[in-house]
């Protein structure tokens, strides 16, 4: 995800580069939702990296397994939470993009 992610930077900044100077704004090109989604996207990818710090926690002797348990779904449900919200708002923004291509092949 964390390769993914930034080859997806690359891209977007290659496509804002491209698109050059005056071709409306950024809120209506796609470039804004892409890159919201891929801020979300490094955001869960650090957030996945928690979940090895709290699997340790539960392993523990000393911790409470429902405790712990209880923690980790909330954790885990906030994790999907981030990745569906990234994934959802990248593709309004990749259909932005798409969109504003064929308008500008058709005229």
């Amino acid at each position: 995800q964390a390769i993914l992610s930034v080859v997806s930077g690359v891209t977007i900044c290659f496509a804002n580069a491209v698109k050059g100077a005056g071709q409306g704004n950024i809120l209506a090109n796609g470039i804004f939702l892409a890159s919201i989604g891929l801020a979300l996207s490094f955001v869960n990818v650090f957030w996945t990296w928690g979940y090895s710090r709290i699997s340790n926690k539960l392993a523990a002797a000393d911790s409470d397994p429902e405790g712990e348990a209880r923690k980790l779904r909330g954790v885990i449900k906030f994790g999907v939470i981030i990745a569906l919200s990234g994934m959802l708002v990248t593709l309004f923004g990749a259909e932005q993009i798409v969109g504003t291509m064929v308008a500008k092949a058709i005229t």
